[in-house]
C-alpha cells in the first residue's frame, strides 16, 4: 500500500476530516489533500506528527513492510500508541505571534506611563518615541513572521 493511501485509511479510521487533522498538524487543508492523492509528500516534521496521531510507527507510514494493522509495531515504539501530536506541533505560531505583540505593547505602555509620570516635553518626546518605536518594531515582526509563514508553508505543501 502507497503512503497516500495509508494517510487516507488512517484518516477514516481515526474518523478525522481533512481539516481537523490540518489543525491537528498545523498545516493547510490543501496539503492534506495534496499527501491524499499522491501530490506531495509530508515533511519529516509532518510525519512524525502523522505517526504520534494515529498511534503507527514511522516504518509503517512510510517503509515497505505493511503490516496486518497499523497498531502493530515494533516493541521499542509502543510508547507511542495513543501519544497525542508533541507540545511543539500545538504551540501555534499565532500565539507565538500574540505572544510578541503583547510584550511590545507591555513596553510602549511602560514608556509612556513613565513618560506623562516625567516633565510634559520630555513625556512628548517620550510619547513619540514610545509609538514610533513598537510601530516600527511592530511592522518589520510582521514582514519577518509573514515570511518565515510562506517560507514554513510552502516546505510542509
Amino acid at each position: 500500500m502507497e503512503l497516500h493511501e495509508k494517510l487516507i485509511r488512517l484518516r477514516k479510521q481515526k474518523g478525522l476530516s481533512q481539516l481537523e487533522l490540518a489543525e491537528a498538524l498545523d498545516v493547510s487543508r490543501q496539503a492534506i489533500s495534496k499527501w491524499e492523492v499522491g501530490a506531495a509528500v509530508p515533511s519529516t516534521e509532518n510525519l512524525r506528527g502523522l505517526s504520534n496521531l494515529y498511534g503507527v510507527s514511522l516504518d509503517y507510514l512510510i517503509g515497505g513492510k505493511d503490516f496486518d494493522s497499523p497498531l502493530e509495531v515494533h516493541a521499542d515504539e509502543t510508547e507511542l500508541i495513543g501519544s497525542s501530536i508533541p507540545d511543539d506541533v500545538e504551540v501555534t505560531r499565532k500565539r507565538r505571534l500574540r505572544q510578541v505583540l503583547a510584550v511590545i505593547a507591555c513596553i510602549w505602555l511602560c514608556v509612556l506611563i513613565f513618560g506623562i509620570l516625567r516633565h510634559a516635553i520630555l513625556a512628548a518626546g517620550l510619547f513619540i518615541i514610545g509609538t514610533a518605536i513598537p510601530l516600527i518594531t511592530f511592522m518589520l515582526l510582521s514582514k519577518m513572521v509573514s515570511y518565515i509563514w510562506r517560507k514554513l508553508h510552502s516546505e510542509k505543501v
